[in-house]
């Protein structure tokens, strides 16, 4: 018989996680959420913020995915899971708000509830913001 390189005990755990699409999670919320709660999730990750190029959010889309996340986040913990948001280098691209130096991760940061969404950006991505700069006034 030949194990899994990871072995047999990872190979029969179910998922701890899996990634979802906003606009599922936007127009399909009540399936995705029986689709976690039949494979035992304990949490449901958006995989990506909602913009309309399809690339990158203006700052007020960031408004818009931090206020989603919040609604949406809401319904997660009431269901007993947990809502997280799969972080990517676009959260650090800078915007003049009126004068201000902002970035999608400020605004995902002030504009969501901790008890909601938990943050917790992947160390990686702000080490190598911080080499470049990114984010600074």
């Amino acid at each position: 018989m030949r194990r899994a390189p990871w072995g047999a005990a990872a190979a029969t755990r179910a998922p701890r996680s899996a990634h979802y699409d906003v606009f599922r999670l936007q127009y399909d919320f009540d399936r995705a959420l029986d689709d976690a709660r039949a494979l035992g999730l304990a949490d449901m990750v958006v995989k990506y913020p909602r913009a309309g190029n399809g690339v990158c959010p203006t700052l007020i889309e960031w408004r818009w995915n931090a206020e989603f996340l919040n609604t949406i986040g809401g319904l997660v913990k009431r269901a007993g899971l947990r809502l997280g948001y799969h972080n990517h280098n676009i959260e650090f691209t800078r915007y003049d708000d009126k004068g201000r130096t902002r970035t999608g991760l400020d605004e995902m940061l002030a504009g969501t509830d901790p008890a909601a969404v938990p943050a917790a950006p992947p160390v990686h991505l702000l080490h190598r913001a911080a080499k470049q700069g990114l984010g600074r006034a």
